[in-house]
């Protein structure tokens, strides 16, 4: 058994956590399974609170954001882990630090800011518009490993920095509750998780304008109103992810300007669902869903003209 220390940027079982708290989760407890120690070290960037605390999962130790490379430096010294598993812009920060400490650490990048400056797009074929890569290339350079969850931003990081990776996608284990779901076909709302992403919002107020007949439901609301055919609901935060499909025919996950850095956890719970799912057919979004759920653009007429198809 090993000494694994988990450096997140948020708490992994309160404060709201979403698909990467939930995600990281699992991981923990995939460790813990085999009998490893593991401690996690939180970047807290959601409220104010420091502090050090244990619960049914793993040790905590819970810093802000501007005594975070300190107090990790810190840590590692006191608590001596064998290894080191982090992510997200804190995995950069964590990754130099694991590397003046000499402490082999495992990199999984999550959004394409951790990679390079913007803009986020054709990175597989288009150098970045930024020569200032030091602040990541280092933290790359230095990973016993790194792993992605597309073989899309793999390609990337080769093009980039000559960085090997491993590719392994989101784990999502199948929730107890699938097989209790009604088949999609009989569900009576389109879904939409977190209009605040990738301006889903808007694009979900414009489909239920020009689709009155059809229902649809907002898990994580972005403060707007909506039409009267849109139900909205909070941020789901509860163990068993089948209770935001019950009601869901259809899933949309729109993608913004930018590429996607990766898959996206929300289309393998819906898989696991058994709920079609409707994307843009860019980066590595092929590698999750079939062709035919794949749109060409983001154009409303595109979406409006998948939904119509998938339904029918």
């Amino acid at each position: 058994p090993k000494r694994i220390m988990v450096v997140a940027h948020h708490h992994l079982e309160r404060d709201n956590p979403r698909g990467g708290e939930r995600s990281t989760k699992a991981i923990v407890e995939a460790l813990k399974s085999e009998g490893h120690e593991v401690l996690i070290f939180v970047r807290n960037e959601k409220t104010p609170e420091v502090g050090v605390e244990e619960t049914s999962l793993a040790k905590y130790i819970v810093q802000s954001a501007l005594a975070f490379q300190n107090s990790l430096h810190a840590a590692i010294i006191c608590w001596l882990p064998d290894a080191v598993i982090t992510y997200g812009m804190t995995g950069i920060v964590a990754g130099n630090v694991c590397q003046k400490l000499s402490v082999p650490y495992v990199l999984f990048p999550r959004d394409w800011s951790e990679v390079c400056p913007p803009p986020h797009t054709h990175l597989s074929i288009h150098a970045p518009a930024s020569a200032d890569l030091a602040f990541a290339k280092k933290a790359y350079a230095g990973a016993s490993s790194v792993i992605t969850n597309a073989q899309y931003v793999g390609k990337v990081l080769s093009r980039i920095y000559d960085c090997p990776s491993v590719n392994a996608y989101v784990p999502v284990a199948p929730p107890p509750a699938a097989t209790s779901l009604k088949p999609a076909s009989q569900r009576p709302e389109i879904l939409l998780i977190n209009a605040r992403k990738f301006n889903g919002g808007t694009l979900l107020r414009r489909l239920a304008s020009a689709r009155p007949n059809l229902r649809f439901h907002v898990v994580g609301g972005d403060g707007a109103q909506y039409p009267e055919n849109v139900r909205v609901t909070a941020f789901f935060n509860g163990s068993n992810y089948a209770d935001m499909y019950r009601d869901a025919r259809l899933f949309l996950f729109p993608l913004g300007d930018d590429d996607p850095c990766g898959t996206g956890r929300v289309i393998f719970e819906a898989l696991h669902c058994e709920t079609p799912s409707l994307s843009i057919d860019r980066c590595g979004m092929h590698e999750g869903l079939p062709t035919e759920w794949l749109l060409p653009d983001i154009a409303i007429y595109s979406w409006l003209e998948a939904i119509d198809r998938t339904l029918s």
